[in-house]
C-alpha cells in the first residue's frame, strides 16, 4: 500500500506561489561556536540549525532547458522525468502510462526519499496535452495556493480519472481526487513542482513530469444544452435563454472571424481548453457558444447572457485566439 503524505500546511490560501524559503532537513544538526578572551576560553551552543542542501539534491534530474515537458515555475531549476530518472530519490510516477477512453483512472504518486523535507502545493498540479510538438495546458483553470510540507520518506497521492464526456467541470484542480472529462485521445503529461529551500538561501526548485497517452477519438467543440441561436446577414446571435438580474445584466461576448496578421499577438488553442469555461464565463463557456456557429458567410458570432463579472465576461481588452487554422478577435459588450 502505498503511503499517504502528511499534509503540513504552512500558510492560508492567501499565500502566492507554491514554494517557501522555509523548507528544512528533517534531521538537523547542533554547532558549536568558541569564543576567547584573555583570561578563559568558553563553549557556547548556537540553537539548532539546517545544514547546507547536499549537492546530489541540487541536481536531481536533468536542467529544466533541456527537459521537452511543461512544468512551470522551474526555469532556473531541475526537472525529474518518470521513466527517464528512475534514480532520483525525489520521484513522480505513476500506476498506468497508457489510458482508454471513454473511462479510465490511474494514480500519480510523488515520493520524497530524500532526508530532506520538500516544500510545494498538491492543488498545484497541471495537465497539459501534446500537439504538433507543442504543449498546450489543459487544466486547471484556477486552483488555491497553499503552502504544503512533504516530509522525507513521506509521499502524496492523486487518484486521477478521466473521460471524453460532459459536463466539463470549470472548478479548480483538487489536491487528492481528480476527475477531468472533456479529454480526447494523444499525449499528456502530469506535473507539478516545489522547492528546498535550506537555511543558506539559496531555493532550489525542482518540477516532476509524467506522460502518458490517452488512447480514444478526439473530442468536438459542441455548444453547451440549452441555447438557441438566430442567424441575420453575416451574424449569428446565441442566447441561454436566461434572464438577467441587477446583479447580472445582459451582456455579450464577442467573436468575429478576421485575417491572420503577423504582427498580432495570438494565443493557439486546443479542443479540450476550448471546452473549459474561463473563470469570468461562470457555467458557460463563450468559445462553446460562438465558435461552432461559423459557417460560410459568418463573421460574427454573439454570445448574449447574463454575465456580473467586470468586465463582461472577464474580457477587458480585445484579444485573438487562433483555432483549427482560423483566428478570432475576442471582445465583450455591455449596454450602459
Amino acid at each position: 500500500m502505498k503511503r499517504r503524505a502528511l499534509l503540513g500546511t504552512l500558510a492560508s490560501l492567501a499565500v502566492a506561489g507554491c514554494t517557501s524559503s522555509g523548507s528544512t532537513p528533517d534531521d538537523t544538526q547542533t554547532t558549536q561556536r568558541t569564543t576567547q578572551t584573555t583570561d578563559r576560553t568558553t563553549q557556547t551552543t548556537d540553537a539548532t540549525t539546517t545544514a547546507t542542501l547536499p549537492d546530489e539534491l541540487r541536481t536531481l534530474g536533468a536542467p529544466a532547458s533541456d527537459v521537452d515537458c511543461p512544468v512551470a515555475d522551474t526555469d532556473d531549476g531541475r526537472v525529474v522525468v518518470h521513466g527517464e530518472h528512475p534514480d532520483s530519490p525525489l520521484s513522480l510516477s505513476l500506476d498506468d502510462d497508457t489510458l482508454d477512453l471513454p473511462a479510465d483512472e490511474t494514480t500519480f504518486v510523488l515520493a520524497n526519499d530524500t532526508d530532506y523535507r520538500f516544500m510545494t502545493n498538491f492543488y498545484g498540479w497541471k495537465l497539459s496535452k501534446r500537439v504538433d510538438g507543442r504543449w498546450f495546458r489543459v487544466a486547471p483553470q484556477f486552483w488555491p495556493q497553499p503552502l504544503h510540507s512533504l516530509p522525507a520518506g513521506e509521499s502524496h497521492e492523486w487518484s486521477f480519472a478521466v473521460d471524453n464526456g460532459d459536463p466539463v467541470d470549470p472548478g479548480s484542480g483538487g489536491m487528492d481526487d481528480i476527475a477531468l472529462a472533456g479529454l480526447g485521445g494523444g499525449t499528456y503529461a502530469f506535473t507539478t513542482h516545489g522547492s528546498f529551500s535550506p537555511e543558506d538561501g539559496e531555493s532550489v526548485p525542482v518540477g516532476f513530469c509524467a506522460e502518458f497517452e490517452l488512447n480514444g477519438d478526439p473530442v468536438e467543440l459542441t455548444p453547451t444544452d440549452g441555447v438557441t441561436a438566430s442567424r441575420d446577414g453575416a451574424t449569428v446571435t446565441v442566447t441561454t435563454g436566461e434572464e438577467p438580474t441587477e446583479d447580472e445584466p445582459m451582456s455579450a461576448f464577442v467573436v468575429e472571424r478576421v485575417e491572420p496578421q503577423a504582427e498580432t499577438p495570438v494565443r493557439e488553442r486546443i479542443t479540450e481548453q476550448l471546452l473549459r469555461p474561463d473563470p469570468g464565463f461562470g457555467d458557460q463557456s463563450g468559445y462553446r457558444n460562438t465558435i461552432p456557429f461559423f459557417e460560410d458567410g459568418v463573421d460574427t458570432v454573439r454570445l448574449e447572457a447574463p454575465n456580473g463579472t467586470h468586465p463582461p465576461f472577464g474580457v477587458d481588452e480585445g484579444y485573438f485566439v487562433e483555432y483549427e487554422g482560423e483566428r478570432y478577435r475576442i471582445s465583450s459588450e455591455r449596454p450602459a
